[in-house]
């Protein structure tokens, strides 16, 4: 699910955290992948549809996803 792909219409996000019960503590998530399964997309997914990662306050720590008008 995702918004259309229009100016300040885009589903954004960053600076997003975690509990980490481990440590009994909030955590931010950074460096997040694709690859390494922090995004997960199931099949193959429409042309339509799309996200960046980005950096706000650390690295790869914001994905920006959207869809276009079809």
């Amino acid at each position: 699910m995702a918004s259309a792909h229009t100016g300040g219409n885009d589903i954004l996000m960053y600076w997003m955290q975690y509990f980490r019960t481990s440590v009994g503590s909030w955590s931010v998530v950074t460096d997040i992948s694709a690859a390494d399964g922090d995004i997960v997309e199931s099949g193959a997914q429409p042309s339509w549809y799309g996200y960046t990662i980005f950096n706000q306050n650390y690295t790869a720590d914001g994905v920006n996803i959207w869809s276009s008008d079809h």
